[in-house]
């Protein structure tokens, strides 16, 4: 049986073993998922993957970009994006890709929102909004805001973004009171499980319609909860999870997919999870 999982730090918390198994079921895949927390140096974490024979793995915080380095090659959108988070084991040799950025389409989709001519503030500036940033401008966002704490890798976001997009309405924010925008999309992992009671941002000192969150454990953050208090529309990040999964899995196995699959998929991994 061919071996796959997800890797990342602290990292318990993860639904990706589930969601995989119900893929798996979908679509008759016999293949082990586990997850693979480790807090080791990328170098060596690769080293080890290679000596288990490990036929591919997702990535996840902190590793989406720390792993490229030591990766064989990449497709043409993770080198876009500067980040990975799908390695597949080909002819011995692991090929990092990402499917965050049309994970995060799909879910616009299904939800009914469109990022065409908005103002979108993006909350982070790690591998998650490398791939948020890249859909809003492949989508035609009027303005991309990016909010982060850490302004070497804001910088080197927008540098990316300005470089292979040609799209120059982008820029860095650090503090957003007063802002007018019309989407808001958290691309951080605050309020996630090992951060749950920290708010990924306050809607009550924002002019904003729409929060996205890109968390999905818990259900509902804090910062959900305080933006639909204050009448925003909010979406939760469940939907990207298994979209990114399904084609990651996809990649893998090579099986192909329609939207009814995934929406099959995505009602019974909210059963298992929510109910």
């Amino acid at each position: 049986m061919n071996k796959y999982g997800l890797l990342g730090g602290r990292i318990d918390y993860s639904l990706s073993p589930t969601i995989h198994q119900v893929i798996n079921r979908q679509f008759d895949v016999s293949a082990s998922y586990q997850i693979y927390d480790d807090s080791r140096s990328p170098e060596l974490i690769m080293a080890d993957i290679k000596r288990r024979n490990i036929s591919g793995f997702n990535v996840t915080i902190p590793y989406k970009q720390l792993i490229i380095p030591h990766l064989d090659c990449l497709t043409r959108r993770a080198a876009k994006m500067d980040s990975v988070n799908t390695v597949t084991r080909i002819n011995g040799r692991y090929v990092g890709d990402n499917t965050d950025s049309s994970g995060f389409a799909a879910m616009l989709k299904r939800n009914n929102l469109s990022l065409k001519n908005k103002k979108v503030l993006v909350l982070g500036a790690g591998g998650a909004a490398n791939a948020v940033v890249d859909w809003a401008i492949q989508s035609d966002a009027n303005m991309v805001l990016i909010y982060n704490r850490t302004r070497l890798r804001t910088n080197q976001l927008m540098i990316r973004a300005k470089s292979t997009y040609q799209f120059d309405n982008i820029m860095s924010v650090f503090d957003y009171h007063g802002l007018v925008v019309d989407v808001v999309v958290n691309a951080t992992p605050l309020g996630a499980a090992q951060y749950r009671d920290e708010a990924a941002f306050n809607p009550t000192v924002i002019d904003a319609s729409t929060y996205v969150d890109l968390v999905y454990r818990p259900r509902c953050t804090v910062a959900m909860r305080a933006a639909k208090d204050v009448g925003m529309k909010v979406i939760g990040g469940l939907d990207m999870l298994v979209y990114q999964a399904v084609e990651s899995a996809s990649i893998w196995h090579g099986f192909s997919y329609e939207c009814a699959d995934v929406e099959e998929i995505i009602c019974n991994v909210r059963e298992l999870v929510y109910n």
